[in-house]
């Protein structure tokens, strides 16, 4: 056995953008294609609250999906994507405007962020720029 042959391929992590989102479309569909931009291969969720609005509509359109929680809070939005989605790493983000989010900056190449997630870093809070000016 040479040594190409002794090397395992690497598996790319599954990554999952959580987006728990209430009365967010106008901003939904500029925050899923920020995401998709930075993390092509990610499956992004739109975790909806109870909107009156079109959120999950605008969500559905912009390729996220969309699941449904009726228990008001953003406790209950959270618990339920993390008892729905399976995934290697999980990115949690609010759903409420494009410029919050620094993703491209903070996390990085996904597949290096799975890495991070195998026991070196358990939790990554990017900071709030807005909130920082």
């Amino acid at each position: 056995m040479d040594a190409q042959e002794n090397k395992a391929t690497p598996v790319r992590p599954r990554v999952a953008v959580l987006l728990p989102c209430l009365n967010e479309a106008a901003a939904i569909g500029g925050v899923i294609a920020e995401f998709r931009k930075v993390l092509a291969d990610a499956d992004i969720y739109v975790i909806d609250n109870g909107s009156e609005d079109a959120t999950a509509e605008i969500a559905e359109r912009a390729g996220a999906k969309v699941i449904f929680e009726l228990q008001a809070g953003k406790g209950n939005a959270v618990r339920r994507a993390f008892a729905a989605v399976e995934a290697d790493v999980y990115l949690l983000a609010d759903g409420d405007g494009p410029g919050r989010h620094t993703v491209g900056r903070h996390l990085g190449d996904p597949e290096d962020a799975g890495q991070r997630g195998r026991g070196e870093l358990d939790l990554v809070e990017p900071r709030d720029e807005l909130a920082e000016r």
